[in-house]
């Protein structure tokens, strides 16, 4: 009996030591390299079996970003790095999901730099990333410049200087062209900005060659101050300064939004039936009718300094401001007169207006 539970528990120390990891890798939560290369044993705490750990420390990770620059390494990549060298057997990870890493400003080398440089195999490694370092930088620099673009045009597209605008590119086709002096949206190939488009632009090179090969997925995202009725508005209600407010939304596309002014909307009329929440645009309200067709309304002519006021019949609608057909009671000529007010229309002193 003594000899079966001897057995047991030498059994399970024996299952629990190989449970255990051979090597442990403690990553930083940010890090500083002291040269253009970057190695585990830059960006982790290693600890386990020494010759295992040693192996593990000199794995080599890429290249570090150019001073004032950063980068991250996440746990993901150094796990595939390691399985690519077939050492990441009895590796266990801790500490942080992505290193931050930068570089350190300072030209001299340190000792284990030069003791640890690359091998053949890194040295054709290190080729490839420089490739794929200057193409990204590249399309870094497009989609800096895309943006700006797309920025501009929501600018002028929408008539307001106080957005708050969020471009993402996230797709190029056909990349700027080199030394592109003028960049401008051409035209939205589909969808709308803001919010989701592909767009194609227009270039402009230093030797004034126009190109439109330039085109990009965008993501818009704009936010200002807009009127924001705080009440459901049947067609024809007239508007009150405290039936808006002004708040901060998102815009949509394809659409003209109202100055954020209360006063420029008091006494309008709901053009159509307006919920509240909603954010008034071009068309929703209208100026109230002053003349209806068929009302009697009065005529002033000035001629000189002399005042003649007469009555016509109105021929149709008009709001302050319109050009309506009136007809003199009397004679039944018809004529062309100004709204000016309430049943009030103003008659030109030419005779240009008469029909």
């Amino acid at each position: 009996m003594k000899q079966k539970l001897m057995f047991s528990i030498l059994f399970v120390l024996s299952l629990a030591s190989a449970a255990q990891a051979d090597v442990t890798v403690e990553l930083r939560q940010a890090a500083l390299c002291q040269d253009e290369y970057v190695r585990l044993d830059d960006i982790a705490k290693i600890s386990g079996d020494e010759e295992s750990a040693a192996r593990v420390r000199k794995v080599f990770l890429g290249l570090a970003p150019e001073p004032g620059d950063r980068r991250e390494i996440t746990r993901d990549y150094i796990s595939r790095r390691l399985a690519q060298l077939g050492l990441s057997a009895g590796v266990e990870f801790t500490g942080a999901e992505t290193v931050l890493i930068s570089r350190n400003n300072n030209n001299a080398k340190s000792a284990s730099s030069v003791a640890t440089k690359p091998d053949a195999g890194e040295q054709e490694e290190l080729k490839k990333l420089a490739v794929e370092k200057e193409t990204l930088d590249r399309e870094k620099e497009d989609k800096r410049e895309i943006a700006g673009a797309v920025e501009t045009y929501l600018r002028m597209s929408l008539n307001r200087t106080d957005l708050e605008t969020e471009v993402e590119v996230r797709r190029i086709v056909n990349g700027l062209p080199e030394k592109s002096k003028t960049l401008e949206v051409n035209k939205i190939r589909s969808g709308q900005l803001p919010g989701q488009a592909f767009v194609k632009f227009k270039t402009i090179d230093a030797s004034g060659a126009v190109s439109f090969a330039t085109e990009a997925q965008i993501v818009a995202v704009v936010r200002a101050d807009v009127l924001v009725l705080q009440r459901d508005l049947r067609k024809g209600e007239l508007v009150s300064a405290a039936d808006v407010a002004v708040m901060k939304q998102n815009l949509g596309g394809g659409a003209s939004y109202l100055p954020p002014e209360n006063k420029q909307v008091e006494g309008c009329q709901a053009s159509k039936y307006l919920r509240a929440n909603d954010a008034l645009r071009l068309g929703d309200l209208q100026t109230p009718l002053v003349i209806r067709r068929g009302s009697q309304v009065d005529v002033d002519t000035w001629v000189g300094d002399i005042h003649i006021q007469h009555y016509a019949l109105a021929l149709g609608d008009a709001r302050e401001g319109d050009l309506i057909y009136v007809k003199n009671i009397d004679s039944g000529e018809r004529y062309m007169a100004l709204a000016v007010g309430f049943n009030r229309v103003s008659l030109p002193t030419s005779e240009n207006g008469r029909k």
